[in-house]
């Protein structure tokens, strides 16, 4: 089989897992460990509330994905009502369906065999299915005819319960018992077909069906097979599921089908390898690749993270346990509070997720046993500084209770401890328990039991100097590094793509660190402002760039047609996050499609990620005309009515809506306009970048007598008054120019004329204004709205009745008076609207904005 390459050099590797990602160890660090590998990476996961669309992991981008969770949302209302709820005891117990297998045997040879060979009815011959699905329907049939008002009866809820697995079981069954897992199927189904990766690795069970689907859209089209590798982080069949027991059972019969289909497959440890091999009658063992931290240690910024004992406030001789990970009950957490009453002095912190409910409970339950002011909640760490984090603690907690998946789990957290140079404590579970015996490496305790707990931390505490060195042997710290677990994942990839060994060079080094955002500043748009703005930042102050904006659109790709454009987006939106720490976007479309979501979704990611970040409005109009008369009373809008009125308001309403939402997402706003400035909170005045050739500017007793007459909005009696200038003006031979808006822009920068007129009556100056006092003109304008903190333009003020002897009166001043005035109109230039000047307001501007 040929090997399928992409366009670039490297192999290009999409990894996915049905979380958001973040805080996910094993995740992060298999990304790492391809892009040493020399892959092109990107990971899949799944959008949340409390994540942005667009994120990366050092080098690694990170793509959230939305899941439309259209088909669980109808099952939930077809089935309104009680639900049987995870039974475990009854998952414990020998399985329902089989043994209604076993009871219907004598009446079908096949089911016979099965039984004899103690399957479940999803992990049955497809021959067999199609009986077992009559069977199913059978049991459906007699409990509808026999439910009655005691249908809560334990017999009714197990014959639902073996009913739904044998249905489960069946080719494809699972997805109408649980059609949450095809809602996972469209949500990554739809990024691989943008993307078109070379191999695939899944994470977990939520990936299964779009991997599996997608092979065989690859195959139906006639394309090169894309291997992809499942990789099973926990035992499904034993993993406690919230809410109905369809989703237990729909799980478990998807992984059970869909794992066949697998090119790979692997596990965390030896002993859940066999067990899958068993129950799932795989061909061959699946790899272990176990979770193990990295044997390098990346410490915080002190401004962002402290030690764990320094943040919980403890001198190097106060006991600390610490436990890490999820906080919930089944974990044990509890059990860990109930241990301090018989621990006097000793104290204990919780590196957690950030759920109110637990720390509530966790909370309470320490006040309730009078040791609150020994408990410690703080938030997760990056998972390259877990091991630095934790390492200032005295030893690790992992108080799980009994589950089936408990029971044969090994969790990240007890390698994470032992790289920090901690001794562990851990509940009495076969595979932990082992872990800890068979090493030396800690105590272990009855599950559930906060005195017996206690008591194997005093045991643990009585010889902390043995076990600490137990720990720090150079046996154990080798066994639980990444960069071992990292050699069988290269080995494992590599073998499902022949040849691709000369293509991957393996880099030295993982990049799984964070790294603050450069100095440099991206501008997104396409008007001469936004150049402009790129243009006049200081290169000191790090790289500028102006980008277009990209479609957000439902077309092909993530941004454009075929997946290379999609991958180059992904890679450039690692590089700008690094590269700029000041983003602007003039909200003309998001920098990278449809992946990082609206404008505004992408700078409030970026904001969240440490840079600096805002819209900006430009010459836009973000108010309507009633709204501009409160302080602009004869503004020329407000003659302005009928349809015109109401087109008028419509298009400043639809132009105004994207930094409406950015203000109420608390993104600022930087306009060029005064009033809205003025007026709207939120919206700071950044003046408009006016740049003038040295010498291009002759001295005021070189320019003859003229008159321009700028553009823009005027009430009728104002352009009556215009109007009776111009007739003076021609009558006294005085040159006049009255240029449309589309002929004054096409204008070259030069003199324009020893008298400017603006519009006198809009409250604003503007970019025209800036360019005549820079040119050396004197300028004639009506009063100007000053937001605070900002100079007013040094032109004359004028009204309608005035203009006429105002512009007059400037035409006949000496050459002294007009070089006074030309150099106060340039010396605002320099300092208002100079790139230069600009540029430092718009530093300020951002800076002041990310401090808030």
């Amino acid at each position: 089989m040929p090997l399928p390459r992409s366009t670039s050099d490297r192999l290009r590797m999409a990894m996915l897992v049905g979380n958001h990602v973040s805080g996910d160890s094993r995740v992060e660090k298999s990304a790492a460990s391809a892009v040493r590998a020399g892959y092109e990476v990107v990971v899949i996961g799944v959008r949340h509330r409390t994540r942005h669309a667009l994120d990366r992991y050092g080098s690694v981008p990170i793509l959230r994905v939305p899941v439309p969770f259209r088909r669980h949302a109808a099952w939930v209302t077809l089935h309104a009502g009680p639900h049987d709820a995870t039974d475990w005891a009854a998952v414990l117990a020998p399985d329902e369906a089989t043994a209604m297998v076993r009871a219907d045997a004598r009446r079908d040879p096949g089911l016979a065999q099965a039984a004899a060979r103690g399957l479940a009815p999803h992990a049955l011959p497809d021959g067999v299915r199609g009986r077992v699905g009559a069977l199913a329907r059978r049991v459906d049939a007699d409990i509808l005819a026999r439910v009655t008002p005691d249908a809560s009866a334990p017999w009714a809820a197990r014959a639902r319960r073996a009913a739904t697995t044998a249905r489960a079981g069946l080719a494809g069954g699972w997805r109408h018992v649980w059609p949450l897992t095809s809602d996972y199927e469209e949500g990554f189904l739809r990024v691989l077909i943008d993307l078109e990766p070379d191999i695939i690795h899944v994470h977990d069970r939520h990936p299964l069906p779009a991997a599996a689907a997608y092979s065989r859209l690859r195959a139906a089209r006639g394309l090169p097979h894309a291997p992809w590798v499942y990789d099973a982080h926990e035992w499904l069949p034993g993993q406690m599921m919230p809410g109905p027991v369809d989703q237990r059972i729909g799980w478990k019969a998807a992984e059970a089908e869909l794992i066949h289909a697998a090119d790979a497959v692997m596990t965390v440890s030896d002993e859940l390898a066999t067990r899958m091999q068993a129950y799932h009658r795989l061909p061959s063992l699946p790899g272990t690749v176990v979770n193990a931290p990295w044997s390098t240690r990346a410490p915080m910024d002190p401004l962002d993270r402290r030690p764990l004992r320094e943040e919980c406030g403890l001198g190097p001789d106060v006991p600390l346990l610490v436990y890490m990970g999820k906080l919930a009950e089944v974990r044990g957490i509890l059990t860990a509070v109930d241990a301090l009453p018989h621990l006097p002095g000793v104290h204990l912190a919780f590196v957690g997720s950030a759920d109110v409910s637990p720390r509530e409970a966790l909370r309470d339950r320490a006040a309730a046993l009078d040791v609150a002011g020994r408990v410690h909640i703080v938030d997760y760490v990056p998972s390259a500084s877990v091991t630095w984090y934790v390492s200032s603690a005295t030893a690790g907690l992992s108080p799980l209770l009994p589950t089936p998946a408990h029971e044969s789990a090994v969790a990240t957290k007890l390698r994470e401890y032992l790289q920090a140079g901690l001794p562990l404590v851990v509940s009495d579970l076969r595979e932990q328990a082992r872990f800890v015996r068979e090493q030396g490496v800690g105590t272990v305790a009855a599950p559930g039991d906060g005195r017996d707990l206690a008591r194997a931390v005093k045991e643990l505490l009585a010889d902390l100097e043995r076990y600490r060195d137990v720990v720090a042997s150079a046996e154990v710290q080798d066994a639980h590094q990444w960069e071992g677990a990292e050699r069988q994942l290269h080995a494992v990839w590599r073998s499902l793509l022949p040849g691709s060994d000369e293509a991957l060079p393996v880099e030295t080094a993982p990049d799984p660190g964070e790294r603050a955002p450069e100095t440099g500043l991206l501008v997104v748009g396409t008007g001469p402002t936004a150049l402009a703005l790129a243009d006049a930042w200081p290169a000191e102050r790090g790289p500028a760039r102006r980008r277009d904006p990209q479609p957000a659109g439902d077309g092909p790709g993530l941004v454009a047609d075929g997946p290379a454009a999609s991958w180059e987006m992904l890679s450039r939106s690692v590089r700008e996050d690094r590269r700029y720490g000041a983003v602007v976007s003039t909200g003309e479309g998001p920098l990278y499609g449809r992946a990082g979501g609206t404008a505004a979704a992408e700078l409030l990611a970026l904001r969240d990620r440490g840079h600096r970040v805002a819209f900006l409005a430009g010459d836009l109009a973000l108010l309507e005309p009633d709204e501009i008369a409160t302080t602009v009373p004869g503004h020329p809008w407000m003659e302005v009515v009928g349809d015109l009125r109401a087109r008028l308001e419509r298009r400043i309403r639809r132009a105004a809506k994207p930094f409406a939402e950015a203000v109420d997402a608390g993104l600022p706003v930087f306009s060029h306009r005064r009033v809205e400035a003025a007026l709207l909170p939120g919206v700071s005045w950044l003046p408009e970048p006016v740049a003038v050739e040295p010498g291009a500017v002759p001295g005021p007793e070189q320019a003859a007598p003229s008159v321009l007459v700028l553009p823009g909005d005027r009430t009728a009696a104002e352009a009556a008054a215009v109007a009776e200038l111009v007739r003076v003006l021609e009558e006294r031979g005085v040159a006049v120019e009255s240029p449309s808006a589309a002929r004054y822009r096409r204008r070259p920068s030069a003199f324009l004329g020893q008298v400017v007129l603006a519009p006198l009556h809009t409250g604003e100056d503007g970019a025209p204004v800036a360019r005549a006092l820079a040119l050396g003109s004197s300028v004639v304008t009506g009063p100007v709205q000053v937001p605070d903190g900002t100079e007013a333009p040094p032109c004359e003020k004028a009204d309608d009745a005035t203009l006429v002897g105002t512009v007059l009166r400037l035409l006949g001043e000496d050459a002294s008076a007009r070089a006074h005035r030309a150099e106060a109109g340039r010396g605002y230039h320099t300092r208002v609207h100079s790139p230069a000047a600009v540029s430092e307001r718009l530093e300020r501007l951002l800076a002041a904005s990310f401090d808030r």
